[in-house]
């Protein structure tokens, strides 16, 4: 029996959760791989699957097991690593976790880091806030972009790197009926704005900043300014909107489990307003086909500036900047703090730290601005 190719069966088993797409994945047969797990079982003296007609999920036996397994192929990764670059560039699989909303970074970075080092092969997944801090303790990722300031965090002793601090845009269709505060005169400004001329983080007074992610100056974090006049025409811009105006439009929001969620109920019910979704899913994309639908109505969205700048060619659309407060949180890099870094998380890490590439992150999130 091939002990690491039996682990990694087991890993996949637990990640797709059905014999048939654990065995596709693996690229073997289901009878292959359901056989490989019964050797495994044999050897090591103990049930790790449990089965019925269909996957039920993993044995207390299966779940030590299966935190091995994670550590063991991580391990053979990483010498794979190290041996494969002893003759200069670094080589080898990057497993990349991010919470949903700062997917498109990870994309931008992955791509980039590819481009760097043709022999890394970055994986990018898109995962929750507990599932990137389990998967980072496990080893099952090897970086992960998230909410840095979570409690998880800091508890299970996670290596972080800055990355940028995400605001947040109400996003509508520009010909949605308008019922907040001040509604006509936002419609008004929004067919005359062009990117580029109109102003996106508006400031408030002092007491109009929320912390909700950390104190402001951390690195990535901006003051609002121009708008990026690299942005492409089609997204309107409207003038600042309070949180308690974005309440007064039917929202599309992802469920209760995502932690953005949990950040604009906050920032939501801090200003006095009641949290009663339109539309909820636990999907990014279908969060932003609901808003930019011609038959979506007037629903809206509340979405961080990453996400506002992947559909900034968009036609027909209108992002606001959310004040009152300025909810500002921080998005970082994560790494395990007890395993040595592979190969290609050390080039990883070497490039999320680059001006360079910081630039270009503050470009594409947060305010969206040049500085």
């Amino acid at each position: 029996m091939n002990l690491l190719e039996a682990m990694r069966y087991l890993t996949a088993l637990e990640h797709h959760r059905h014999f048939g797409r654990a065995a596709q994945a693996c690229h073997i047969t289901q009878p292959a791989l359901s056989n490989a797990l019964r050797a495994l079982e044999c050897e090591l003296g103990a049930p790790l699957v449990r089965r019925s007609r269909q996957y039920e999920g993993l044995t207390p036996e299966g779940e030590v097991a299966l935190a091995h397994a994670h550590r063991l192929l991580h391990g053979a990764e990483a010498l794979r690593q190290e041996l494969a670059s002893l003759a200069g560039a670094p080589r080898g699989v990057l497993h990349i976790g991010a919470v949903p909303t700062a997917v498109p970074v990870a994309a931008r970075f992955a791509a980039r880091l590819r481009a760097r080092h043709p022999g890394i092969r970055p994986v990018v997944q898109g995962l929750s806030s507990q599932a990137l801090e389990t998967g980072l303790e496990s080893l099952a990722l090897d970086l992960a972009l998230g909410y840095v300031e979570r409690h998880d965090v800091a508890a299970r002793r996670l290596q972080v790197l800055a990355q940028y601090g995400e605001r947040y845009f109400l996003v509508r269709r520009l010909d949605a009926p308008d019922t907040s505060a001040g509604g006509a005169a936002v419609a008004a400004g929004a067919s005359q704005a062009t990117v580029g001329t109109a102003g996106v983080g508006g400031t408030g007074g002092a007491g109009d900043t929320a912390g909700v992610g950390g104190t402001a100056g951390t690195a990535g974090r901006d003051e609002p300014g121009a708008l990026a006049d690299s942005l492409a025409p089609g997204l309107h811009f409207g003038p600042p909107c309070s949180w308690a105006d974005a309440a007064r439009h039917p929202l599309v929001m992802l469920t209760p489990e995502m932690h953005n969620r949990v950040i604009v109920e906050g920032a939501l019910r801090g200003a006095g307003a009641q949290v009663a979704p339109a539309l909820e899913t636990d999907s990014v994309l279908a969060l932003l086909q609901a808003v930019q639908d011609d038959g979506a109505g007037d629903l809206a969205a509340v979405l961080p500036g990453a996400l506002v700048s992947v559909v900034r060619s968009q036609p027909g659309l209108m992002a606001q900047a959310l004040v009152a407060p300025v909810v500002d949180t921080l998005i970082g890099w994560m790494t395990s703090g007890t395993a040595a870094p592979t190969r290609a998380l050390q080039a990883a890490l070497a490039l999320a730290g680059e001006p360079d590439w910081l630039a270009h992150v503050k470009l594409h999130t947060g305010t969206l601005t040049l500085g």
